[in-house]
């Protein structure tokens, strides 16, 4: 999982890196070269791609410890002593609304960053460079300060809900089975199950049978 989120966080810094290296050569008055250009171009689809090899690299370490560590919370017997950080399915589920939760964040912050910085660049074309590389400057500090917070603590989470629960599966495989439940008796009462009462044709058969025939 580390080196998924280390792939995360480079992949994302990069990837806003160069949407603001492209962003200050939108201007007409900043254009580069067309080997720079051709540069900022390859930066902002390798950051894409270590981003999105990160990204699915978490998602998919997390999810495979947590279908895991699903069936063992119900097959294994955990003691109340037990030092296991999830123990129940309810704890599981909490872990994954925060895994996921915090993954959406910091996936939608480096989205966010770069819409921003499209947006900038379309609504400043018609200004001075001198403004416009300043507006930028302020979208970089404020934008990417805000983006850069919220994804390294998302972050966080992502690693510390993977360790908790790769931990748990550690722990519950090494625990014995768990007794298996007895079958619930079904409840019986005498007399529950009654004849249903024969119709008058059975009852006159019935009776003909029943009598000593005749002789003549």
């Amino acid at each position: 999982m580390r080196k998924y989120l280390v792939l995360f966080g480079v992949g994302g810094l990069g990837l806003m890196s160069a949407q603001v290296a492209v962003s200050l050569g939108l201007h007409p008055d900043g254009r580069p070269a067309l080997g720079q250009l051709l540069i900022q171009v390859t930066g902002l689809i390798t950051g894409t791609a270590v981003l999105a090899t990160g990204m699915l690299g978490a998602a998919e370490a997390y999810a495979k410890a947590a279908a895991s560590l699903a069936p063992l919370l119900s097959e294994r017997q955990l003691r109340t002593d037990l030092e296991i950080a999830i123990r129940d399915h309810q704890g599981l589920r909490h872990r994954s609304r925060g895994f996921w939760g915090a993954y959406a964040r910091a996936g939608y912050g480096v989205g966010a960053f770069l819409a921003v910085f499209l947006l900038l660049s379309a609504l400043l074309a018609d200004q001075g460079y001198v403004v416009y590389v300043a507006a930028l400057a302020i979208g970089v500090l404020v934008c990417g300060g805000a983006v850069a917070g919220t994804g390294f603590s998302s972050l966080r989470t992502l690693a510390r809900a993977h360790r908790e629960v790769a931990a748990s599966v550690a722990v519950a495989e090494a625990q014995p089975m768990a007794a298996p439940e007895p079958p619930a008796a079904l409840p019986t009462r005498k007399g529950a199950i009654r004849r249903a009462p024969a119709s008058p044709v059975l009852r006159v058969l019935e009776n003909r049978r029943g009598r000593p025939s005749r002789r003549r």
